[in-house]
């Protein structure tokens, strides 16, 4: 693995797991606002079963197809900085785009419904999205041990 390979791929990971956290660390903090509802404890672990299972069913397979493209990228100046612009394609910047936007939505647009649905829905997507990063930082670690 070149250098613009390994920053890369670790851009990607904190990128992915730095989005899952601020989501989740915003669910749980609703959450811990609503303590009095009486099923949180099977609100929160519902929700993270279905993020988790988003995550390694769907984004595992995306963040494997983004490490694969890594792999392709040659060592230069160019690609140190700015390779994992090119490993994101437009599909990955979308994708990004609606996780954040969602997050905009759930925070303004949808105030008014219940805490409990808009931290159900942070979980997940906070969840799923640090499955996710879970393989960048598998590589890395596989790399790294070599």
């Amino acid at each position: 693995m070149n250098q613009a390979q390994r920053i890369s791929i670790i851009v990607l990971a904190l990128f992915w797991s730095t989005v899952g956290s601020v989501f989740l660390f915003a669910a749980f903090a609703n959450l811990i606002l609503s303590i009095k509802e009486q099923f949180l404890l099977i609100w929160v672990i519902l929700a993270l079963i279905i993020g988790s299972s988003k995550g390694y069913f769907v984004l595992w397979k995306v963040s494997a197809r983004m490490i694969a493209d890594v792999y392709i990228l040659k060592d230069t100046v160019q690609n140190r900085f700015f390779g994992w612009a090119k490993v994101l394609h437009i599909r990955g910047f979308v994708l990004l785009g609606l996780m954040i936007g969602l997050g905009i939505l759930l925070s303004h647009v949808l105030s008014e419904v219940d805490p409990i649905y808009r931290s159900f829905i942070r979980l997940i997507i906070g969840s799923a999205l640090l499955t996710g990063s879970i393989k960048f930082w598998k590589e890395v670690k596989l790399e790294h041990s070599k």
